[in-house]
């Protein structure tokens, strides 16, 4: 169940794939590509998040000062 949650599992399905029939089909592409992006995203999203906290509470502009 939290191995479908990962890339790495269907690029390894996929590279496993492309050693049996010299290709990797389109919906393990897909796959990769969309946990890629949904990763990417949440990434994203979290670090701006946690910058406008840091600008907001000041500890942004101290964090060199002390």
């Amino acid at each position: 169940l939290i191995a479908r949650g990962l890339p790495s599992t269907y690029a390894f399905e996929g590279l496993r794939l492309a050693l049996q029939h010299q290709s990797i089909p389109l919906p393990i592409w897909l796959s990769i590509a969309g946990l890629n992006a949904l990763y990417f995203a949440l990434g994203c999203a979290f670090v701006i998040r946690m910058f406008r906290r840091a600008r907001a509470t000041g500890r942004l502009g101290r964090l060199g000062q002390e």
